[in-house]
């Protein structure tokens, strides 16, 4: 690792990265959280401060501060590497941290940017389109809204004349390529949002059209081009796993321990401009599990913005049902009919804090819906048992299951008892299944309880070993009371993986807690150890006795026998129920 590299961890605890974008929670001499990777209802994600890593059961991914804010926030190394040294306030020179394959096109995003920016305080018709939305300059200089010109080339030609070639803009999504063969700029003539990477770095744009003075847009200028256009999937750009928003929410999402989720971008934007800066939303696609575990490295709790019209309230049922398989608890905060967040905040911004604050569970807001749409009871229950009764499936908890069980019988005139007969039939509907990240492949051998043991002492030998001069067991001694149970070398076991030695010194770490359960835990573990070596032997012996008739052979294998089983008595004392 550079010294830079070096100089950062040593100056950033990777409990206070981890703790900025997870909420942990005290483990004995480590910390856990549950995993921001993967799917989970029981923490099983550990850091350990003193050795300034982490590790996670459940997915077994584990490493440094720079592995983490890779993984969490989709960079490469040299991108995780410019975070950190700034948060850590340590310069960063080029030398050594190797080519970035992507920078020339982050260098377009960001010199596009600037281009639609200029071009929107230089025309007098956008800057009264924003206007006539609601906001504020403040607004628009902090989310860097831009414009892009009715002109065929213009984005184009301002790039090319700052050096970047037309193969490097078309890859940055930022032109397109006509029959003819000649490029042309993909957005014009349109409201330029820039759609940032979690740190804050523009990757892609969505474009709204708008009408400039003297060029009305005709119908068939609305159906080729499109209300709205978005940047391509690119190398920086993925849509299905990036949110609006999202990097100027994400430390009010934590704080607040709630994620507001609306539609679009204006929506987002207004709404904090409203004072509710835990708000995101998609952007030019249908809301995915990725976004979810995105909001879910944060917080369980989302809140969704309805649109009281039927597409509005049918289109929201597939994320409802995604985040709840996903134990997150979802609320409801409907606007008021034939208006999106954006235009209640501009007609009052109280209306739209006031529907966040009085947002309602999911289930409770469609059994509210539903009793509202028909007088007929049988009718009523129909609806209940294919409209509610699928989300009242998805939730993990049984508390809550059983309060929704309750409300839903309660509604419908019907006993409970009909009510948790009824869900079995929704649980296995695949239209919204989350693949279970927790499950093990049924293929896997199980290991040896000789394995087990084993892997538990190693666990605790590498720990202690880690540990040094505040180790509280002699490792030496460990090591050679392994070896001689074993009757082998432990370079001969096969514990050279790096990810297995960080897995087994994490479980010993979570599992021990605190340092005086140590010596009496490696005590127990050696005397386990040598008891199932032992009871192998003995049954060894036993299948031997069975077919040898060498008499002398025969009262040596007795007298082994007899000397395991007193053993065995004097070990069982030791070994009681630890495993």
């Amino acid at each position: 690792m550079s010294s830079v590299a070096q100089e950062i961890k040593a100056r950033l605890g990777v409990q206070d990265v981890i703790g900025s974008y997870l909420k942990l929670e005290a483990a004995g001499q480590n910390l856990k959280a549950k995993c921001p990777f993967h799917a989970e209802n029981t923490p099983s994600f550990f850091v350990s401060p003193a050795r300034n890593s982490y590790y996670c059961f459940g997915c077994n991914r584990g490493g440094d501060v720079f592995s983490f804010v890779q993984e969490i926030e989709g960079l490469d190394f040299r991108e995780a590497l410019k975070v950190l040294a700034a948060r850590a306030g340590v310069p960063l020179t080029d030398e050594g941290t190797g080519p970035d394959p992507l920078k020339v096109v982050r260098e377009i995003m960001e010199a596009a940017t600037l281009f639609y920016v200029r071009e929107r305080e230089e025309s007098q018709d956008a800057e009264k389109y924003l206007k006539s939305r609601g906001l504020t300059p403040e607004t628009i200089k902090d989310f860097r809204i831009g414009y892009a010109p009715d002109a065929w080339s213009r984005c184009i030609d301002y790039l090319s004349a700052r050096g970047y070639s037309k193969e490097d803009i078309e890859r940055a999504g930022l032109s397109v390529t006509g029959k003819s063969g000649k490029q042309y700029d993909r957005f014009r003539q349109r409201i330029m949002f820039p759609i940032n990477d979690t740190v804050g770095h523009v990757i892609a744009f969505t474009g709204r059209i708008i009408e400039t003075a003297g060029q009305s847009m005709t119908v068939h200028d609305m159906a080729t081009q499109g209300k709205y256009v978005n940047s391509p999937q690119t190398s920086l750009y993925s849509k299905s796993r990036v949110l609006y928003g999202f990097d100027k929410a994400k430390i009010a999402i934590r704080k607040q321990n709630v994620c507001i989720l609306v539609e679009g971008q204006m929506d987002t934007i207004m709404s904090h401009q409203a004072g509710l800066p835990n708000t995101v939303a998609v952007s030019g696609t249908a809301l995915t599990n990725e976004h979810l575990m995105l909001i879910k490295r944060l917080t369980n709790n989302l809140i969704l913005a309805f649109d009281a019209d039927t597409a509005g309230i049918a289109s929201a049922r597939r994320a409802v049902l995604m985040a709840l398989e996903l134990d997150m608890d979802v609320r409801v905060a409907v606007v008021p009919q034939g208006k999106d967040p954006a235009d209640s905040i501009k007609e009052d911004p109280a209306i739209w804090r006031d529907a966040v604050k009085n947002s309602v569970h999911v289930i409770e807001y469609y059994l509210k819906l539903i009793q509202a749409g028909t007088a007929d009871l049988r009718d009523l229950r129909k609806r209940a048992e294919h409209e509610i009764l699928p989300f009242v499936a998805r939730i993990k908890s049984h508390i809550d299951k059983a309060h929704f069980v309750s409300r839903i019988a309660q509604a419908i005139d019907l006993t409970e008892d009909v009510i948790w007969k009824g869900l079995p039939l929704h649980e296995s509907n695949s239209d919204a299944k989350v693949p279970n990240h927790e499950a093990v492949p049924l293929t896997q051998n199980p290991k040896s309880r000789i394995a087990v043991i084993t892997d538990k002492l190693m666990g605790i030998l590498l720990w202690q070993e880690g540990q040094k001069a505040e180790a509280v067991l002699d490792t030496g001694t460990m090591r050679q009371q392994i070896e001689t149970l074993l009757e082998q070398r432990l370079e001969s076991l096969g514990y050279t993986d790096a990810d297995e030695r960080e897995r087994l010194t994490f479980e010993a770490e979570a599992r021990l807690g605190t340092t005086d359960e140590v010596s009496a835990e490696a005590e127990r573990l050696l005397a386990s150890l040598e008891s199932e070596l032992l009871r192998k032997k003995f049954q060894d012996y036993m299948g031997e006795l069975k077919h040898t008739r060498d008499e002398e052979r025969t009262r040596r294998l007795l007298s082994e026998c007899q000397q395991i089983g007193v053993r065995l008595e004097i070990l069982k004392k030791q070994t009681t129920n630890f495993l």
